[in-house]
Protein backbone atom coordinates (compact mmCIF):
# COMPACT_ATOMS: atom_id res chain seq x y z
CA UNK A 1 0.00 0.00 0.00
CA UNK A 2 2.66 2.45 0.84
CA UNK A 3 4.16 1.84 -2.51
CA UNK A 4 0.86 3.33 -4.05
CA UNK A 5 1.00 5.66 -2.53
CA UNK A 6 4.56 6.87 -3.49
CA UNK A 7 3.52 6.28 -6.83
CA UNK A 8 0.10 8.34 -6.87
CA UNK A 9 1.60 12.03 -8.03
CA UNK A 10 3.73 9.82 -11.06
CA UNK A 11 0.60 8.14 -12.36
CA UNK A 12 -1.60 11.13 -12.30
CA UNK A 13 1.43 13.06 -13.83
CA UNK A 14 1.56 10.35 -16.99
CA UNK A 15 -2.46 9.78 -17.00
CA UNK A 16 -2.84 13.65 -17.08
CA UNK A 17 -0.23 13.82 -19.57
CA UNK A 18 -1.98 11.67 -22.24
CA UNK A 19 -5.33 13.19 -21.99
CA UNK A 20 -5.97 15.38 -24.37
CA UNK A 21 -7.69 18.96 -23.74
CA UNK A 22 -8.34 21.90 -26.12
CA UNK A 23 -5.68 24.48 -26.50
CA UNK A 24 -3.83 23.42 -23.58
CA UNK A 25 -0.61 21.60 -24.12
CA UNK A 26 -0.21 18.29 -22.28
CA UNK A 27 2.68 18.90 -19.77
CA UNK A 28 0.68 22.03 -18.14
CA UNK A 29 -2.24 19.28 -17.83
CA UNK A 30 0.09 16.46 -16.29
CA UNK A 31 1.41 19.34 -14.16
CA UNK A 32 -1.53 21.38 -12.94
CA UNK A 33 -3.00 17.41 -11.72
CA UNK A 34 0.03 16.57 -10.23
CA UNK A 35 0.10 19.31 -7.69
CA UNK A 36 -3.29 18.24 -5.97
CA UNK A 37 -2.08 14.77 -6.16
CA UNK A 38 0.82 14.67 -4.47
CA UNK A 39 -1.45 17.12 -1.38
CA UNK A 40 -3.82 13.40 -1.64
CA UNK A 41 -0.76 11.89 -1.35
CA UNK A 42 0.50 12.77 1.97
CA UNK A 43 -2.59 12.99 3.19
CA UNK A 44 -3.54 9.43 2.01
CA UNK A 45 -0.40 8.07 3.97
CA UNK A 46 -1.29 9.77 7.25
CA UNK A 47 -4.89 8.14 7.09
CA UNK A 48 -2.94 4.72 6.34
CA UNK A 49 -0.14 4.81 8.28
CA UNK A 50 -1.02 7.40 10.97
CA UNK A 51 1.77 10.23 10.77
CA UNK A 52 3.44 11.91 7.61
CA UNK A 53 5.88 11.13 6.00
CA UNK A 54 8.50 13.94 5.49
CA UNK A 55 9.86 13.03 1.60
CA UNK A 56 6.35 13.15 0.42
CA UNK A 57 6.50 16.64 2.36
CA UNK A 58 9.32 17.87 0.37
CA UNK A 59 8.18 16.37 -2.71
CA UNK A 60 4.54 18.19 -2.14
CA UNK A 61 6.83 21.32 -1.82
CA UNK A 62 8.85 21.12 -4.74
CA UNK A 63 6.26 19.95 -6.69
CA UNK A 64 4.46 23.41 -5.85
CA UNK A 65 6.95 25.36 -6.05
CA UNK A 66 8.17 24.08 -9.40
CA UNK A 67 4.95 23.06 -10.63
CA UNK A 68 3.14 26.19 -9.58
CA UNK A 69 6.13 28.28 -11.66
CA UNK A 70 5.47 26.13 -14.77
CA UNK A 71 1.43 27.20 -14.70
CA UNK A 72 2.11 30.73 -13.82
CA UNK A 73 4.75 31.28 -16.15
CA UNK A 74 4.02 28.87 -19.04
CA UNK A 75 7.65 27.43 -18.71
CA UNK A 76 7.85 23.74 -18.95
CA UNK A 77 11.51 23.74 -17.82
CA UNK A 78 10.33 24.10 -14.57
CA UNK A 79 8.41 21.26 -14.08
CA UNK A 80 11.22 19.67 -16.20
CA UNK A 81 13.98 20.59 -14.23
CA UNK A 82 11.79 19.81 -10.40
CA UNK A 83 14.17 16.19 -10.76
CA UNK A 84 16.87 17.07 -10.91
CA UNK A 85 17.03 19.41 -8.18
CA UNK A 86 15.42 17.00 -5.76
CA UNK A 87 17.95 14.62 -7.02
CA UNK A 88 20.69 17.02 -6.12
CA UNK A 89 19.12 18.51 -2.78
CA UNK A 90 18.67 15.19 -1.99
CA UNK A 91 22.49 14.59 -2.52
CA UNK A 92 23.51 17.49 -0.80
CA UNK A 93 21.71 16.36 2.25
CA UNK A 94 23.00 12.71 2.10
CA UNK A 95 26.70 14.23 1.55
CA UNK A 96 26.11 16.88 3.81
CA UNK A 97 25.41 14.83 6.27
CA UNK A 98 28.31 12.71 5.83
CA UNK A 99 30.80 15.82 6.48
CA UNK A 100 28.95 16.27 9.35
CA UNK A 101 29.71 13.28 10.87
CA UNK A 102 25.98 12.52 11.20
CA UNK A 103 25.10 10.21 7.82
CA UNK A 104 22.28 9.89 6.97
CA UNK A 105 22.34 6.67 6.93
CA UNK A 106 22.95 5.31 10.15
CA UNK A 107 19.93 7.65 11.61
CA UNK A 108 17.81 6.01 8.67
CA UNK A 109 18.99 2.59 9.60
CA UNK A 110 19.13 3.12 13.22
CA UNK A 111 15.11 4.36 12.73
CA UNK A 112 13.94 1.06 11.08
CA UNK A 113 12.36 -1.29 13.43
CA UNK A 114 13.64 -4.88 14.33
CA UNK A 115 16.98 -4.00 13.16
CA UNK A 116 19.44 -4.19 15.94
CA UNK A 117 22.30 -5.51 14.06
CA UNK A 118 22.17 -1.78 11.71
CA UNK A 119 23.56 0.31 14.46
CA UNK A 120 26.63 -2.22 14.92
CA UNK A 121 28.03 -1.57 11.00
CA UNK A 122 31.59 -0.48 11.04
CA UNK A 123 31.93 3.30 10.38
CA UNK A 124 33.72 2.91 7.35
CA UNK A 125 30.55 0.92 5.87
CA UNK A 126 28.14 3.35 6.50
CA UNK A 127 30.23 6.24 5.19
CA UNK A 128 30.85 4.23 1.91
CA UNK A 129 27.46 3.41 1.42
CA UNK A 130 26.00 7.09 2.39
CA UNK A 131 29.02 8.43 0.04
CA UNK A 132 27.55 5.86 -2.96
CA UNK A 133 23.38 6.77 -1.87
CA UNK A 134 24.64 10.47 -2.39
CA UNK A 135 26.18 10.04 -5.96
CA UNK A 136 22.99 7.82 -6.92
CA UNK A 137 21.40 10.87 -6.30
CA UNK A 138 23.40 13.11 -8.01
CA UNK A 139 23.82 10.57 -11.70
CA UNK A 140 19.72 10.30 -11.60
CA UNK A 141 19.34 13.99 -11.47
CA UNK A 142 22.08 14.56 -14.14
CA UNK A 143 20.41 12.30 -16.49
CA UNK A 144 17.54 13.78 -15.94
CA UNK A 145 19.00 17.05 -16.89
CA UNK A 146 20.52 15.75 -19.94
CA UNK A 147 17.19 14.04 -21.06
CA UNK A 148 15.31 17.13 -20.07
CA UNK A 149 17.55 19.46 -22.27
CA UNK A 150 18.40 17.24 -25.28
CA UNK A 151 15.16 15.11 -25.80
CA UNK A 152 11.32 16.21 -27.16
CA UNK A 153 8.99 16.80 -24.07
CA UNK A 154 7.08 13.44 -24.67
CA UNK A 155 10.33 11.52 -24.28
CA UNK A 156 11.15 13.24 -21.04
CA UNK A 157 7.68 12.33 -19.92
CA UNK A 158 8.30 8.14 -20.43
CA UNK A 159 11.70 9.00 -18.82
CA UNK A 160 9.83 10.58 -15.83
CA UNK A 161 7.59 8.27 -15.29
CA UNK A 162 9.13 5.00 -16.23
CA UNK A 163 13.00 5.45 -16.21
CA UNK A 164 13.74 7.71 -13.13
CA UNK A 165 12.00 4.77 -11.11
CA UNK A 166 14.14 1.93 -13.00
CA UNK A 167 17.25 3.81 -12.60
CA UNK A 168 16.59 4.58 -9.06
CA UNK A 169 15.86 0.94 -8.10
CA UNK A 170 19.31 -0.26 -10.42
CA UNK A 171 21.23 1.98 -8.68
CA UNK A 172 19.86 0.99 -5.32
CA UNK A 173 20.23 -2.55 -5.34
CA UNK A 174 23.62 -2.88 -5.47
CA UNK A 175 23.32 -1.26 -1.88
CA UNK A 176 21.19 -2.88 -0.58
CA UNK A 177 22.72 -6.16 -1.42
CA UNK A 178 25.93 -4.60 -0.31
CA UNK A 179 24.79 -3.66 3.19
CA UNK A 180 23.25 -7.41 3.60
CA UNK A 181 26.64 -8.31 3.20
CA UNK A 182 27.92 -6.45 5.43
CA UNK A 183 24.95 -7.06 8.28
CA UNK A 184 25.58 -10.99 7.34
CA UNK A 185 29.13 -10.10 8.61
CA UNK A 186 28.38 -8.46 11.47
CA UNK A 187 26.00 -10.93 12.74
CA UNK A 188 28.45 -13.49 12.15
CA UNK A 189 31.00 -12.03 14.22
CA UNK A 190 28.36 -11.62 16.52
CA UNK A 191 27.79 -15.38 17.11
CA UNK A 192 31.08 -16.33 16.95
Amino acid sequence: MALLIDFIPIIVFYAAYNIPVADVPPIFVATAAAIPASVIQVFAYRLRFGHYRKMHLFILVMIVVFGGATLLLQDKRFIMLKPTVVNWLLALIVVGSQLLRKPLLRFLLDEMKGAASLGNLPAAVITRVNLLFGLSFFVVGAINLYVATNYAESVWVRFRTFGIPLLDMLLMLPLVFYLAHELRAVDSEQKG
